[in-house]
Protein backbone atom coordinates (compact mmCIF):
# COMPACT_ATOMS: atom_id res chain seq x y z
CA UNK A 1 0.00 0.00 0.00
CA UNK A 2 0.80 3.79 -0.44
CA UNK A 3 -0.01 6.98 0.90
CA UNK A 4 0.33 9.87 -1.70
CA UNK A 5 0.22 13.14 -0.04
CA UNK A 6 -1.02 16.44 -1.32
CA UNK A 7 0.77 18.45 1.18
CA UNK A 8 3.83 17.78 2.91
CA UNK A 9 3.38 18.81 6.66
CA UNK A 10 0.84 16.47 8.83
CA UNK A 11 1.08 16.03 12.56
CA UNK A 12 1.97 12.37 13.25
CA UNK A 13 -1.61 11.76 15.13
CA UNK A 14 -3.20 12.67 12.22
CA UNK A 15 -1.45 10.86 9.61
CA UNK A 16 -1.63 7.44 12.21
CA UNK A 17 -5.35 7.83 12.48
CA UNK A 18 -6.19 8.63 8.64
CA UNK A 19 -4.15 5.60 7.86
CA UNK A 20 -5.76 3.42 10.45
CA UNK A 21 -9.03 4.11 8.84
CA UNK A 22 -8.25 3.50 5.75
CA UNK A 23 -6.52 0.22 6.22
CA UNK A 24 -9.80 -0.93 8.45
CA UNK A 25 -11.61 0.08 5.32
CA UNK A 26 -9.75 -1.75 2.73
CA UNK A 27 -9.54 -4.91 5.02
CA UNK A 28 -13.23 -4.73 4.94
CA UNK A 29 -13.34 -4.56 1.06
CA UNK A 30 -11.50 -7.94 1.40
CA UNK A 31 -8.04 -6.60 0.72
CA UNK A 32 -5.17 -8.20 3.19
CA UNK A 33 -3.43 -6.08 5.27
CA UNK A 34 0.36 -5.22 4.15
CA UNK A 35 3.43 -4.71 6.10
CA UNK A 36 4.90 -2.11 4.40
CA UNK A 37 3.16 1.03 3.89
CA UNK A 38 5.21 4.10 1.19
CA UNK A 39 4.48 7.75 2.20
CA UNK A 40 5.56 9.77 -0.61
CA UNK A 41 4.24 13.23 -2.10
CA UNK A 42 2.52 13.29 -5.55
CA UNK A 43 5.46 14.91 -7.02
CA UNK A 44 7.97 12.11 -5.73
CA UNK A 45 5.07 9.48 -7.14
CA UNK A 46 5.23 10.35 -10.09
CA UNK A 47 5.41 7.70 -12.86
CA UNK A 48 5.28 4.95 -10.59
CA UNK A 49 2.33 2.84 -9.73
CA UNK A 50 1.34 0.97 -6.16
CA UNK A 51 -1.61 -1.98 -5.93
CA UNK A 52 -3.24 0.19 -3.36
CA UNK A 53 -2.99 4.03 -2.76
CA UNK A 54 -4.12 6.30 -0.16
CA UNK A 55 -4.69 9.50 -0.82
CA UNK A 56 -4.36 12.46 1.36
CA UNK A 57 -6.12 15.75 -0.19
CA UNK A 58 -5.32 18.63 2.15
CA UNK A 59 -7.69 21.49 2.73
CA UNK A 60 -4.86 24.00 2.33
CA UNK A 61 -4.25 22.33 -1.57
CA UNK A 62 -3.15 25.62 -3.46
CA UNK A 63 -2.77 26.80 -7.15
CA UNK A 64 -5.97 26.87 -10.15
CA UNK A 65 -8.33 24.74 -10.17
CA UNK A 66 -6.74 22.76 -13.32
CA UNK A 67 -3.39 22.06 -11.38
CA UNK A 68 -5.32 20.58 -8.65
CA UNK A 69 -7.58 18.52 -10.80
CA UNK A 70 -4.46 17.47 -12.46
CA UNK A 71 -2.64 16.41 -9.07
CA UNK A 72 -5.22 14.41 -7.93
CA UNK A 73 -5.46 12.77 -11.23
CA UNK A 74 -1.66 11.97 -10.85
CA UNK A 75 -2.35 10.72 -7.04
CA UNK A 76 -5.38 8.58 -7.98
CA UNK A 77 -4.11 7.08 -11.43
CA UNK A 78 -0.75 5.41 -9.10
CA UNK A 79 -3.41 3.04 -8.05
CA UNK A 80 -3.15 -0.49 -10.08
CA UNK A 81 -6.60 -1.74 -7.85
CA UNK A 82 -7.52 0.68 -5.42
CA UNK A 83 -7.47 3.83 -4.44
CA UNK A 84 -9.01 5.79 -1.07
CA UNK A 85 -9.24 9.41 -1.18
CA UNK A 86 -9.39 11.48 2.30
CA UNK A 87 -10.24 14.64 1.89
CA UNK A 88 -9.68 16.92 4.98
CA UNK A 89 -11.75 19.87 5.72
CA UNK A 90 -15.24 20.83 5.52
CA UNK A 91 -16.73 21.45 2.28
CA UNK A 92 -14.10 20.70 0.52
CA UNK A 93 -15.91 18.67 -1.98
CA UNK A 94 -17.43 21.39 -3.28
CA UNK A 95 -14.72 22.90 -4.64
CA UNK A 96 -11.84 22.05 -7.46
CA UNK A 97 -10.50 19.20 -7.95
CA UNK A 98 -14.03 17.18 -6.81
CA UNK A 99 -16.33 19.85 -8.23
CA UNK A 100 -16.77 22.98 -10.47
CA UNK A 101 -15.50 21.18 -13.74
Amino acid sequence: MSIIIAQSEFEKDQLVSFVSDAVRANTRLGFKKSAKIKAMSIHAAKNREFDRVIVLWPQSATGSDEHKRRLLYNAMTRAKSHCTVIVLGQDRLDSAPFAGV
